[in-house]
């Protein structure tokens, strides 16, 4: 459970989240606190200010108004101050001595004053005295302590200091309340985090264990699985790309079966029929005089089972790693006279109309010259399988963008266009239309391998009248091309080769 990715992906999301969220919330909680503390301190400054004010022109105000009511207001001013601020105000002169009308609220906050530490008064009053306004922290045997200073003026001269001094825990408390809040804040984020990660990551991880689902399937033979495409866009990619794959496997798998079934009824039928012939003839059931015609059945069928055993051979090699092309330069107008030469008997026997329509004479190419007439007979070959006596095979080879495109064209029964996409795979059979030739359906997957040897492309062209193949192959700059156009009939090709 810990080690699944949605466990692993959600973790890694709030990790992030909790590091993001709590170095934003450690960063504000120091900035406030220092907003705080410096506000307060601005306060108690601003407030140090007004009782020193008042101080000064205590005899003015004596004068005006009666004594004991100026000492009122001044006490319920710096009573008002200790109470909105939690803290301790003390007038001091130049010596440092608590002025008389301060004692009454210096002796009633008698347990606070014995914290201060004196020392801060008197080590501070020197600068207080020379006009500075201070601002100072100090530690005492139980808490910490926050004071300020201004100057009491008095003649425009320099009197003595009024000190306000703040318990820290105080400040804290204001600050500490804001970072409750925080926290709350935080823990709501972060509980909105993990719902919205744990969503994200469900939505990523499902296609993920379709794709899981649809693979443990296919490690037990269930091809018909496939993944949903739904999620992120690299997802739905993902998706797509395996059931394509998918599809593929599906449609090898069933080729492969049809192919096994296929090659076993070849066998069977020949290895059958020439063992029936020769137990005829060992047993005497077949007569002496017809010998010679079953041997001839038995040649036939015997040159089936080495045709398809070559062509399993043959695809295998090309298959393998080791297999690697004697590449040289020759002409391919050349090589597809030599290939309809070795059909010119079947082509004249079924009167088949044979037509060439070569660009230019000749046309040098770069290729393994073996196995190019290989493809040239096998893709030949499969037009002679499909065209009617009487019907027409036509070679034309073309330069464009630097290639030769060599092309074989017949106007026999076609390929279905569903089947085009799928007509080199391997051990794909096509429709039933032409299932009554006989065949396993190597030739263009043997033709297939080869150019994807020479990495040059082989392809089927939808034709509504026929079937019609092409493949490409690379020209030799060094060799010599000529301009004349050359065209003909078998006939033409048969007496350019013979001497």
């Amino acid at each position: 459970m810990f080690n699944s990715m949605f466990t692993r992906l959600v973790s890694l999301f709030l990790a992030v989240v909790l590091v993001v969220l709590g170095s934003f919330s450690f960063i504000s909680f120091i900035n406030m606190r220092n907003t705080i503390t410096k506000h307060r301190m601005e306060s108690l400054k601003d407030a140090a200010r007004e009782i020193a004010f008042l101080s000064s022109n205590a005899r003015y105000f004596e004068l005006k108004y009666q004594q004991n009511i100026f000492k009122d207001y001044l006490s319920y001013k710096i009573k008002k101050v200790q109470d909105e601020y939690n803290a301790f105000v003390i007038t001091v002169d130049s010596s440092g001595n608590i002025m008389d009308n301060f004692e009454g609220l210096y002796n009633e906050n008698m347990e606070f004053a014995r914290n201060l530490d004196a020392k801060l008064v008197y080590s501070s009053l020197g600068r207080i005295l020379s006009g500075e306004e201070i601002q100072l922290q100090s530690l005492t045997a139980t808490q910490v302590i926050f004071s300020v200073g201004v100057p009491y003026i008095l003649n425009d001269k320099v009197q003595g200091a009024v000190f306000i001094h703040t318990d820290w825990q105080h400040i804290k408390a204001e600050y500490l309340n804001i970072a409750k809040l925080m926290v709350s804040i935080f823990i709501i984020a972060l509980a909105l985090s993990g719902i919205i990660a744990a969503i994200f990551t469900k939505k990523i991880i499902d296609p993920l264990e379709s794709m899981k689902i649809a693979v443990e399937n296919f490690s037990n033979g269930q091809f018909g699985v496939r993944a949903e495409e739904t999620g992120s866009i690299e997802t739905q990619q993902l998706a797509k790309s395996f059931n394509i794959m998918a599809d593929k496997l599906q449609r090898s798998d069933q080729n492969r079966r049809e192919f096994v079934a296929n090659v076993s009824h070849e066998l069977r039928s020949p290895v059958t029929s020439i063992n029936g012939y020769i137990t005829g003839m060992l047993d005497k059931t077949i007569s002496d005089d017809k010998i010679p015609y079953y041997l001839n059945i038995v040649s036939q069928e015997t040159t089936r089972l080495k045709k398809l055993i070559e062509d399993l051979l043959n695809l295998s090699r090309l298959e393998s790693e080791q297999f690697e092309l004697s590449p040289s330069s020759f002409n391919i107008n050349e090589a597809i006279r030599r290939v309809i030469i070795t059909r010119i008997g079947e082509i004249e026997e079924r009167k088949i109309d044979l037509e060439t329509n070569f660009e230019q004479e000749p046309i040098i190419v770069i290729g393994d010259h073996d196995r190019i007439i290989q493809v040239l007979t096998n893709l030949f070959d499969n037009a002679l399988k499909f065209v009617s006596d009487g019907g027409i095979i036509a070679f034309s080879v073309n330069i464009r963008q630097k290639k030769a495109h060599i092309s074989i064209k017949d106007n026999g029964k076609g390929i279905a266009k569903k089947d085009l996409p799928y007509i080199f795979d391997r051990f794909y059979k096509q429709d039933k239309a032409r299932s009554e030739i006989k065949g396993t359906g190597l030739g263009l997957a043997i033709s297939k391998q080869i150019m994807d040897l020479h990495k040059e492309k082989i392809y089927a062209i939808e034709s509504d009248n026929g079937a019609h193949f092409e493949f490409t192959l690379s020209l030799d700059n060094k060799g010599k091309h000529g301009n004349g156009k050359a065209s003909g009939s078998a006939a033409e090709a048969d007496r350019h080769l013979r001497p």
